[in-house]
């Protein structure tokens, strides 16, 4: 499945945020194929800024990852003598692919784009790309043991998105068998109790113990999905 050719216009001439039809543009696309392009541009002789003006004096196709985006991202602008406020073009690239952004942010010690919901996450990567990233491991401590449970990253980004989820898990303590019941409200907590009417854990997700997931440019999705979202 592919997804939507999107453009977002990220500097104009002036250097900062695109609100007018300034001469010079940098301009990130996500492809249908789910690879970027970046491109650099000039107005033409007419200078009108219509489109027919446009002038390319740089563009890189088929970036997939921000160790590729990022070069490329500052090459463009250097092309086109502009200063880049990476503050204000993370949120942009955000609305094309929000897990490029997200790492982009990670990396360059910038707040995180807030995590878009669900339904749109797919519209920028479809759920089999989603899904193959990998899987998503929590872990709540209490007994003294640390308990463990592993979901796709996929339910986990619908979960920190506002769906409720009940997953039952067994586990043993003490030589003895218990059913492990984790309950997500949706709105960023846990609580998981067990079949006696106790419980092990409450709090908020990002408070557990163990996060784990999937990686990209060695960023930890899972973590940071969950301190975009308003579970955070």
């Amino acid at each position: 499945m592919s997804v939507k050719t999107m453009t977002i216009k990220l500097l104009d001439s002036a250097g900062a945020a695109a609100d007018g039809g300034e001469p010079d543009r940098m301009e990130f696309r996500r492809e249908r194929d789910g690879r970027f392009t970046v491109i650099a541009s000039r107005a033409g002789a007419s200078g009108s800024g219509d489109g027919a003006g446009w002038r390319e004096v740089m563009r890189v196709d088929g970036l997939s990852s921000t160790i590729e985006v990022r070069p490329s991202l500052t090459e463009a602008a250097e092309a086109l003598g502009l200063a880049i406020d990476w503050a204000d073009i993370v949120p942009r690239i955000a609305n094309a692919d929000w897990l490029i952004a997200a790492v982009l942010a990670h990396e360059l010690g910038q707040p995180l784009p807030a995590l878009p919901p669900f339904e749109v996450l797919v519209t920028q990567r479809p759920r089999k790309v989603l899904r193959a990233l990998g899987d998503v491991t929590i872990g709540a401590e209490w007994g003294y043991d640390m308990h463990e449970l592993m979901m796709s990253f996929e339910q986990w980004l619908r979960i920190l998105g506002g769906e409720d989820d009940l997953v039952e898990r067994p586990y043993r303590y003490e030589g003895k068998r218990f059913m492990g019941v984790w309950s997500f409200d949706g709105n960023g907590r846990l609580e998981v109790g067990y079949d006696d009417g106790g419980q092990g854990w409450e709090g908020l997700l990002q408070d557990l113990e163990l996060i784990d997931g999937p990686k990209l440019e060695d960023a930890d999705l899972a973590k940071l999905a969950v301190h975009a979202s308003g579970a955070a």
